[in-house]
């Protein structure tokens, strides 16, 4: 059997479960998905042609992903990867891995010192999103997003403050890493308000990113968005501070 691209993404759609496929919605063909595991099952090393599967899934996604401009850096960085040895590492991956697998409005705010896996965690989302939903994830720093938005300022640029802030807004889910760390101007933070209370609205899942800790962090996150992470179920500040897990290699 060849290792199509469709055959993997039928693959993880099911998962070897039509019930379940349904259940979620996607009303899949009866013919289709039967064929599929027929073909599957009818080769000898079938369990071997699951796991390749599932993997072929994997780097299609990191490739789509890398192809959106992310840094070489964070490609590689999934769940599997983050390595938990204490529980308060395990909440937060848990409460991010439930935000990706049960398709939640939460929105997650994670900050800490630097080097505890809060970007980590984020680009994992990514790739499982990516999986599921592909092209409707998306990362950006919150310098990212005033340049972006400032750059409509010019003559002759192509989309407007509005649509830039609406495009973000229309993601299904949109990772904004760095908060606090650029100049901390009031333009960065109207802009961060005005993507996230847009998302906040439109019931679409954020995560926030910032390596700061109390006042600084609340003045640089802003009252209304704090206020907001109380809100939906799932939602919620967790604090990563703890050793750095980076290492040289």
């Amino acid at each position: 059997m060849e290792l199509t691209n469709q055959t993997a993404i039928d693959w993880d759609k099911t998962g070897c479960n039509l019930e379940r496929a349904i259940k979620n919605g996607d009303e899949p063909s009866t013919s289709k998905y039967t064929n599929l595991l027929a073909e599957i099952e009818l080769r000898p090393d079938w369990k071997q042609a699951e796991k390749e599967i599932k993997e072929k899934t994997r780097q299609d996604a990191w490739a789509r992903i890398a192809a959106t401009g992310l840094q070489p850096r964070f490609i590689g960085m999934d769940f599997d990867s983050f390595i938990v040895k204490t529980e308060d590492q395990r909440i937060p991956k848990t409460a991010i891995e439930d935000l990706v697998a049960r398709n939640t409005t939460a929105s997650i705010l994670l900050y800490g010192s630097p080097g505890t896996g809060k970007t980590h965690l984020a680009i994992a989302a990514i790739h499982a999103w990516e999986i599921k939903s592909p092209g409707k994830a998306k990362y950006q720093t919150a310098t990212g997003v005033a340049q972006a938005v400032r750059e409509t300022y010019g003559d002759g640029n192509g989309k407007s403050e509005r649509q830039v802030i609406q495009d973000l807004v229309n993601t299904e889910l949109l990772v904004i890493d760095e908060i606090g760390s650029g100049l901390g101007t009031d333009h960065e933070r109207t802009m961060l308000n005005a993507v996230f209370c847009g998302r906040h609205d439109m019931l679409k899942p954020t995560i926030l990113i910032s390596n700061l800790m109390g006042q600084a962090l609340e003045t640089a996150v802003g009252a209304r968005i704090i206020d907001r992470l109380k809100e939906d179920k799932g939602s919620g500040s967790f604090m990563m501070n703890w050793p750095t897990k980076r290492s040289n290699r």
